[in-house]
């Protein structure tokens, strides 16, 4: 069979339609145009012997819940094959392609709330691979590739912001990913494994820079760098976590300008943190054993022992009691680096003295003014709110049911801790 339908140099719009089980002695098994528009359609079942299993396109737009899947291509892009994708609200699922990007192909891409799962490749970018990547609320797992980038590979930039990169799988560098540039944040990097190489969590071949509450877990690798492997010029990893992941948590392989800050090392195998000759890092105020650091570096109030006080460690909850030694622990002053203004929840920081270590800032319920006190201040913001005045300066976070709001409950916890009826 043909591929559905072919328009040269026009482009295509299809909205709820399925397009499924055509195929392809060339490129595009489903459709072949110049631009393609995808609204809330299904396109499954399509090969292409060369590339665009799905369709394949000089740019697409993919959008509210359509989904792409189990799509197929000798070429590059199982699910489809294009110069430029923005995809958003929608999920690309169980595309296969014997070359590289098992999900799809292309020189660009943005990708928003959608789901990039259960992809393929023969080459590298499981999920998909890109020149260059956005991703904001999304999800990228369990992907494979028989190359580098089980969940995706970037030969350019790669910005991750509040997504979850879990489970994928590469023969070679980047079990989560593989790229040049990454900035990541408010992200989740979890279970992903490089079999025979670096980089479990992921792989980056220049500048990195991990900030703002990311947390990378059980990750592994085959070769170094469980969580993370770097070989460019500057690493960055800001209040963010590193822990049970194998063969190594942070592997660093060249560069001077590289810094840990505010981060949480822990249970990453022999070494938190590795470097090889000639680089070298600053790794201050964090939570983490000092002898499991095998990089030439500056180091200076990194703290170990004592009550971590996360809130359920088991399934994956850092959030810090009142007990953790974590709490005003960071640090702020060092030259050159912006540090993040809130946590992995979105709340300020700083509370309290000085910021506190990992992805969370521990909030003390009741502290309406935000001044690090309960105290009599809070209790009159509180009798204020309840009696329908809005006095300024609240921190509306500091509720202690999670609604959001100051009320009466509030007003009474405050008045049993300034009373002393409460600890």
């Amino acid at each position: 069979m043909a591929a559905a339908f072919g328009l040269g140099g026009g482009d295509a719009t299809i909205t709820n339609s399925a397009i499924t089980g055509n195929s392809a002695g060339g490129r595009g098994g489903g459709v072949s145009s110049s631009g393609i528009t995808i609204t809330n359609s299904i396109i499954t079942g399509n090969s292409a012997n060369d590339d665009g299993g799905g369709f394949v396109s000089g740019h697409a737009t993919i959008t509210d819940s359509t989904i792409i899947t189990g799509n197929s291509a000798g070429g590059s892009g199982g699910g489809f094959y294009t110069g430029g994708a923005t995809i958003t609200d929608s999920t690309i699922s169980d595309n296969i392609t014997d070359d590289d990007g098992g999900g799809f192909w292309s020189s660009n891409a943005t990708i928003t709330n959608s789901i990039i799962t259960g992809n393929s490749a023969g080459g590298s970018g499981g999920g998909f691979l890109s020149s260059g990547i956005n991703i904001t609320d999304s999800t990228i797992t369990g992907n494979s590739a028989s190359v580098s980038g089980g969940g995706f590979n970037s030969n350019g930039f790669a910005t991750i912001t509040n997504s979850k990169i879990s489970d994928n799988i590469a023969d070679d560098a980047g079990g989560g990913f593989w790229t040049w540039f990454a900035t990541i944040i408010d992200s989740t990097i979890s279970g992903n494994s490089s079999i025979y190489s670096d980089g479990g969590g992921f792989w980056s071949s220049d500048d990195a820079t991990i900030t703002n509450s990311t947390i990378i877990t059980g990750n592994s690798a085959g070769g170094s760098g469980g969580g993370f492997s770097f070989s460019g010029t500057s690493t960055k990893i800001i209040n963010s976590i590193f822990i049970n992941n194998a063969t190594n948590g942070v592997y660093i392989s060249s560069g001077t300008d590289n810094y840990i800050l505010n981060s949480i090392l822990i249970n990453n195998g022999t070494y938190e943190v590795v470097g090889a000759s000639g680089a070298i890092a600053t790794i201050y105020n964090n939570y983490m054993d000092e002898s499991k650091i095998n990089i030439t570096s500056f180091k200076s109030n990194n703290i170990f022992g004592g009550e971590l006080d996360f809130t359920d460690q088991a399934n994956g909850d850092f959030h810090i009691g009142e007990g953790s030694v974590l709490i005003d622990a960071g640090t702020t002053d060092v030259i050159g680096i912006t540090f993040p203004k809130t946590d992995k929840d979105g709340n300020v920081r700083v509370i309290g003295s000085s910021i506190d270590i990992g992805p969370y800032e521990f909030i003390t319920s009741g502290d309406i003014n935000f001044d690090g006190n309960i105290d009599l201040k809070d209790c009159i913001l509180a009798l204020q709110i309840i009696s329908g005045l809005h006095p300024t300066g609240i921190f509306s976070e500091a509720d202690i049911n999670e609604d959001g709001k100051i009320g009466i409950e509030e007003a009474i916890y405050i008045m049993e801790r300034v009373s002393g009826l409460r600890e």
